[in-house]
Order: structure tokens, then C-alpha cells, then sequence
């Protein structure tokens, strides 16, 4: 779970489009080196996961639903976004509900 508390501004640096929703290459304000696959951010209020780490940028993947339900299609390269990682030993999605790359969880 996340706490709300934005921890910073990114920026995206690449939006490429997939057969089902985007993937966003952003630029954080904390060192890339401190993300891992598999972990939960908050882009914008939407949980994701990361699906790749780089030397400055790290990716996450944004499904149909959940570019249907944020304002994260409507975003283009060099946008800012809001930042939030989930809490050291916590993954980020609510309990009892599945995870995975773009799935936006409704209540969370």
C-alpha cells in the first residue's frame, strides 16, 4: 500500500506504444539503482510495476484499464508526473487483490 505522500517529481522520458496500453520510461528524482523489477510505484495515483531498470530511467507498463481511468494517456515525453515508491517490504498492491503491470485496483 502506498501512503499518498508524494515523494517526488519525474519526468517521462519515452512513451512507446504496446499492442495493449503504453510503456513510460521515466526519469526519477532518486537513483534508478534503488528501484527492482517486480517493485510498485505511483505514477500520477496509479500503481505499477517495474518492468525495467536503466542507467537513469526505470519502466513500467500502463494497461487499457488503466490508461482508461487516470489521466496517464493523455501524458507526452518530457510531462512530470508525481512519484510515490511502496514502503520497503511492501509491494504496493492492496491485499487480496492481484498485481501486475498496469493493473489499476479500484479502492486502493
Amino acid at each position: 500500500m502506498f501512503t499518498g505522500l508524494v515523494e517526488g517529481i519525474g519526468e517521462i522520458a519515452a512513451i512507446q506504444r504496446l499492442p495493449q496500453g503504453l510503456r513510460l520510461a521515466l526519469v526519477p528524482p532518486f537513483p534508478v539503482a534503488e528501484l527492482s523489477l517486480g517493485e510498485s510505484v505511483s505514477v500520477s495515483g496509479a500503481c505499477l510495476t517495474v518492468v525495467a531498470v536503466e542507467a537513469k530511467t526505470f519502466q513500467v507498463e500502463v494497461s487499457p484499464e488503466t490508461l482508461a481511468r487516470t489521466t496517464l494517456s493523455l501524458k507526452k515525453v518530457k510531462d512530470k508526473v508525481n512519484l510515490e515508491r511502496a514502503p520497503r517490504g511492501r509491494n504496493g498492491h492492496c491485499p487480496g487483490t492481484p498485481g501486475g503491470p498496469g493493473l489499476f485496483h479500484p479502492g486502493c
